[in-house]
């Protein structure tokens, strides 16, 4: 949170809050124009308050005023505001201005809070004042236009910009509701429209306006410019846009027709504490159809939710970099004006019968104080989706949905086995086809009905959560397991009532989000949050498609387990799956809904017919019945229940002219996907086949969705000559770059989002099957090895090398501070270029030699690559230096660079501009034979950062952390201290620490094989010590390795306010950790054997008590005879604790454990022993009593 934000909560939340302010100087009458007709008004008379914020809107307010009176004499004495008394027509009026220098939400709140208290009568107001414009090819606001907050789509009309939800896909998603504005008052703004859009009734406004005609400032300038959006300002700041900004990114508006020199837009005004000079957020906001934002502004959002308000503004300049003052004087008048036209219009008895302000208070005080609950929890939000960087499985959904035919899909919802899978917790349905057979669709339309069931559509409870993802062949950010835990996790965390605490405290051990969770907390986070909800749906589509098969059903067995009594699984997969063994061994409760084709057919069918209707280029054929039959008949016969075939066999039918094609086509239709694949790569014209086979190969390795403008790129990089390097040609670039889509035919997709420009839209393969194609041995045998997995990507490295190389030619000075550039691939290739060189054979000369000559040679591409490759991350770094290529070699994996960097003099300890060492990013990539390199040229293995931070941590942690097992053995032999703890970072965790949080076992060997501290403090569990929490944990293994490696087996300082290991073994009933303990002298103190009780802290004996009952109660007879061998057996001070004890264990008819009480304690007395009779079950009386009839009995 802000400090603005912070002090505008602290100021709404103490809104009653009185100040000591002492009362403004009367003010003289003044008459304007109209004569004085009667008295001042006194307070309570007053109704509408006016509120503004600069000086030149107070002015404009102020001129239209009918009458102005002298101050009245109730005004509080604490209200600290300015006011100007006065009447327009039947409304006596406050004008209320902002302290001059002061605007934001918080001023304008204040304002009216001090109103409020003056003026108790007031019904609502109207804040007047300038905005900034959100032009759109919708909305052609212009400047000295005016704006008016109405209720629209999502929004009421006002909405906050600067507090909302981040979602995947660089989106936002405004979550603030807002009050609307008073219902008399939308009410009137009809009557307004008509009068102002009729051209026979006299521009009213216009009018108004004039009453500042004496006043040359306020006059209309000639000058109205609204300049592309990837424009910025030139020159000074306050230089003339029209003398420095050029003309030939100015966009031409045509002249506006009619006689009104100004319009009046009605819609949503965003509103938040800061100016807004981007084009980009702006046009990102006015983009969404469901807010339909028309301006910005700062002070609305802070008197909707308080007060009864309608928001006027006049537009006064575009949210740019080229805003200046020129138009704020007028834009100021054309709201003012505005205003005075609509009280003219309102009748006084539609406001008297209005709720008065000051009534509204103590509920707005309720509101108020759950905003601030609401901001907070988006504020955590926030840090959550910047930690998981979850991707946006909504996406998937939402193009499934829209490309899903009207009727189609639904017999799923119907079928028996759904319907059970929907109804029963614990529940698992496998829904499986063949490739293309409509998968995806049926489980989006299964998401779409579930959702129903979830509290956002109030058909259920807040017990009942929808969690899914999609296994994306088309992006590998959507195909690992983790993608798909992150993406659950964030789903799941915007629906549950409650935060995590499981989630604080893994967040916290990764130094507050710095570092990845690993998979096992990743886990731990989703049970938790699992554990708030009755009733939770997952749904994973594709489980075929991700890289991770082995991983991912080990979390639906995970998941099962921990939640039968809640879960319904569903996945989606091909029918040759190992899904299909494994469900086996996971549960009887799981059925298989294969994909039958009798109801994909019916589907299909009414596909083909919808299709046959409604796509233009199938338009010949709708007027011939006999032939549309024919069609549908031939390519239902032909897709056999493959829905992907229909689709192609349709498009394929577009290029047919007449009849005779037609039939031709239906005739030949191939009647398997690899049959139509081959048809279509086939028949591409050979001049574009090299082309077509550059762009299918990107979309099958490319590490994300390319755009189109990014293809261009790429295929304007010459690769053909192989005697050379490969360089870029602006002349290769396509003219049009959507002729890309032609040579691709229907192999491909494009997906446009909706803040897209052009050609930043995703172009995709269009279906799995056609990866499955490209990657298969029929392909390689008729058109080569393009698609190879080594060959592709050293093909991609050497292109995205190629284009780096062009940053020779580009100056550092002209890169700013985002890093932008006005190369499309430059983005991609400075991300992802080394990851395709990993990937790519050792033995490829033209690559390798292209990564020597970029680290070693290149030093102005390698230095502005390195600020384009930092940018994102932190826009302040250093700017990087030559002796940074050994630590950019390391942290790309490069191992042929980094040796023959070493061999030219590079130092491994010299600190890159980040302050880091090569090991680190070695270390944090697990790249083994790097590190090992670096540590044979004399890496420090305990060096850390230069600069310190909460993610800074030694090279060892670094690799404990990560679970680099064996670079964590290669550190340790080159001298890495175990113990190593960083200066000055005293809260950070040890080595060890890390390694027994995270489970990782074999490390917590090595690092105690090696001299680390068993003794060792976890800093991120209070200060306990290890052996605490691993008894706790019932650990076995690693509580012996810990006592053999000399822990102390009373957890260290035992008296402190932790249980020390014994208790904790105890509690839990675990004997095995117990003795073990016991063993390892936990009972000792010095040679002498002490008594259990005393070895406790103060509170000892009712401890152990309570362990000797609860073991007694649940039978644990191992446990119990430990705990008497130790001292607790036949000594009458604890008579009292063996007599609980044995009414406990008879109670639940536990016979072994009643003998064993009997003989060791003998002597019980009698209370407990009459409890024991009375309490013991029917079933085992005559064993029990028997046993019971040899106690020695005694009164006390």
């Amino acid at each position: 949170m802000t400090n603005a934000q912070k002090r505008k909560l602290w100021e709404i939340v103490n809104i009653n809050s009185n100040a000591s302010h002492p009362s403004h100087e009367q003010k003289r009458r003044r008459e304007l124009d109209t004569p004085e007709t009667q008295d001042s008004p006194i307070d309570q008379q007053y109704t509408i308050g006016l509120i503004c914020a600069l000086q030149c809107e107070y002015d404009a307010l102020c001129r239209m005023l009918c009458e102005e009176f002298d101050n009245p004499e109730g005004v509080d004495i604490s209200d600290n505001n300015t006011y100007v008394f006065g009447r327009i027509e039947s409304h006596h009026v406050v004008i209320g201005c902002l302290p001059t220098g002061r605007q934001g939400n918080n001023t304008a709140a204040r304002v009216a809070r001090d109103m409020v208290r003056s003026f108790p009568n007031l019904r609502f107001a109207l804040l007047v004042g300038i905005g900034a414009a959100a032009p759109t090819a919708r909305n052609d606001i212009r400047l000295g236009d005016v704006v008016v907050s109405v209720p629209n789509g999502r929004s009421s009309g006002v909405v906050k910009y600067d507090l909302g939800k981040r979602l995947s896909g660089n989106r936002f998603e405004l979550t603030s509701q807002l009050n609307a504005p008073p219902e008399i008052l939308l009410g009137l703004l009809t009557e307004i429209r008509r009068r102002h859009k009729d051209p026979t009734k006299k521009d009213v406004i216009m009018e108004h306006m004039k009453r500042m005609d004496d006043m040359s400032d306020y006059r209309r300038p000639a000058i109205d410019i609204l300049y592309a959006a990837d424009h910025d300002h030139q020159g000074r700041v306050a230089g003339k846009c029209d003398q420095t900004c050029g003309t030939e990114a100015r966009i031409i508006r045509p002249q506006r027709q009619g006689s009104r020199q100004l319009e009046i837009h009605y819609g949503t005004i965003a509103s938040g504490d800061s100016v807004i000079k981007d084009p980009a957020f702006r046009d990102q906001l006015s983009a969404d159809p469901n807010y339909n934002i028309l301006c910005f502004e700062m002070e609305a959002a802070g008197l909707m939710n308080n007060f009864p308000c309608l928001v006027i503004r006049g537009i006064s300049d575009y949210a740019d970099s080229h805003k200046n003052d020129d138009w704020q004087n007028y834009a100021a008048l054309a709201a003012a004006a505005f205003s005075r036209h609509l009280l003219t219009l309102l009748k006084p008895s539609k406001v008297v019968v209005m709720d008065r302000w000051f009534s509204r208070i103590e509920t707005n005080i309720r509101n108020i104080h759950n905003e601030v609950k609401q901001l907070r929890s988006h504020i955590e939000q926030d840090k959550l989706f910047h930690w998981l960087r979850p991707t946006d499985a909504s996406q998937n959904y939402t193009r499934a949905i829209e490309t899903r035919q009207p009727g189609t899909s639904t017999w799923v919802l119907e079928h028996e086995k759904f319907l059970r899978w929907k109804s029963k917790k614990g529940s698992f349905l496998w829904i499986s086809g063949i490739a293309g057979s409509g998968k995806t669709i049926l489980a989006s339309s299964i998401i779409e009905h579930i959702a129903q069931l979830t509290p956002a559509c109030n058909a259920m409870s807040s017990m009942t959560a929808l969690i899914y993802f999609y296994f994306d062949f088309s992006d590998c950010q959507k195909q690992t397991h983790r993608s798909m835990i992150n993406s659950f996790i964030w789903q799941i965390s915007s629906q549950a009532s409650q935060p995590s605490p499981v989630l604080n405290q893994v967040f916290h051990l990764c130094h507050d989000g710095h570092i990845e969770p690993s998979t096992r907390q990743l886990y731990e986070i989703l049970h938790d949050f699992l554990e708030s909800f009755t009733d939770v749906y997952i749904v994973i589509d594709a489980q075929d498609e991700t890289t991770d098969p082995a991983k991912t059903l080990h979390f639906i067995s995970s998941v099962f387990d921990r939640g039968k009594d809640k879960v319904h699984i569903l996945v989606t997969s091909r029918g040759e799956n190992e899904l299909n063994t494994y469900l086996k061994h996971l549960s009887n409760d799981w059925s298989r809904l294969g994909l039958k084709k009798q109801p994909i057919n019916r589907d299909i069918a009414h596909y083909i017919r919808h299709r046959l209707q409604s796509d233009p280029e199938l338009e010949r054929w709708r007027k011939m019945p006999g032939l549309r039959l024919s069609i549908e008949r031939g390519i239902l016969t032909k897709s056999d229940g493959m829905f992907r075939l229909a689709v192609c066999h349709l498009d394929d039918l577009k290029q047919n002219l007449n009849v005779e094609m037609l039939k031709r086509t239906l005739n030949s239709l191939p009647q398997s996907l690899e049959e139509t694949y081959t048809k279509i790569i086939s028949s591409i014209d050979t001049s574009h086949k090299r082309y077509t086979l550059q762009v299918l190969q990107w979309l099958v390795y490319a590490k994300r969705p390319p755009s189109i403008a990014e293809l261009v790129e790429v295929l304007a990089v010459d690769t053909e000559k192989k005697e050379q390097r490969p360089f870029f040609d602006i002349k290769n670039r396509f003219p049009n770059p959507h002729d890309i889509l032609k040579i691709c035919s229907n192999l491909i997709v494009v997906e446009a989002d909706v803040w897209d420009h052009p050609g930043s839209e995703k172009v995709k393969l269009s279906h799995a099957s056609v990866r499955d194609y490209l990657v298969s041995e029929e392909f390689k045998a008729r058109f080569g090895d393009i698609m190879q997995a080594d060959n592709a990507n050293a093909e991609i490295a050497s292109v995205c090398l190629g284009y780096l190389l062009e940053l020779e030619n580009v100056e550092s000075s002209t890169l700013n501070e985002k890093g932008d550039i006005s190369l499309p691939l430059m983005s991609y290739a400075t991300r992802y270029w080394y990851h395709h060189a990993r990937c790519a054979p050792e033995g490829i000369k033209t690559m390798n030699l292209l990564t020597v000559d970029f680290f070693l040679n290149k030093k102005r591409a390698f230095t502005n690559w390195v600020r384009l490759y930092e940018v994102s991350r932190s826009p302040q770094l250093p700017y990087p230096e030559a002796t940074d290529a050994l630590y950019y070699a390391s942290l790309t994996g490069t191992e042929e660079c980094v040796k023959l960097l070493l061999e030219k003099g590079h130092s491994p300890n010299e600190f890159a501009s980040n302050g880091e060492t090569p090991l680190e990013p070695a270390v944090q990539g697990g790249f083994e034979n790097i590190v090992v390199t670096l540590l044979q040229h004399g890496a420090n293995p305990d060096f850390l950062p230069l600069y310190k931070s909460h993610s800074s941590m030694a090279p060892l942690k670094i690799a404990v952390q990560n679970g680099h097992t064996s670079i964590v053995r290669h550190l340790l032999d080159a001298g890495a201290d175990p113990n190593i703890r960083q200066p000055g970072h005293d809260i950070t965790a040890s080595a060890l620490e890390i390694a027994i949080l995270t489970k990782r076992t074999n490390i917590v060997e090595l690092l105690l094989e090696y001299g680390a501290n068993p003794n060792t403090a976890l800093i991120h569990k209070n200060n306990q010590y290890a052996l605490q929490l691993l008894s706790r944990e019932g650990n076995l293994p690693l509580v012996r390795l810990l006592l053999e490696k000399g822990a102390n087996p009373c957890g260290g300082d035992y008296k402190n306010y932790h249980p020390t290991p014994l208790e904790e073994a105890l509690y839990n009933g675990d004997k095995q950790i117990a003795k073990l303990l016991l063993d390892h002298g936990a009972m000792r103190r010095g040679s002498n054997r002490i008594n259990i009780l005393d070895n406790l802290d103060e509170d000892g004996f009712e401890k152990v008590k309570s362990y000797l009952e609860t073991n007694s109660y649940h039978g644990n007879y191992d446990l119990i005879e430990l705990l008497l061998d130790s001292s607790l057996g036949s000594s009458e001070k604890y008579r009292d604790l063996h007599g609980v004890a044995l009414w406990m264990a008879a109670s639940q008819g536990h016979v072994r454990v009643v003998a064993l009480l009997v003989d060791r304690c003998r002597v019980i007395p009698r209370k407990f022993v009459v409890l024991a009779r009375q309490w013991t079950p029917e079933t085992c009386q005559d064993q029990i009593f028997s046993l019971l009839d040899r106690v020695d009995e005694c009164i006390y």
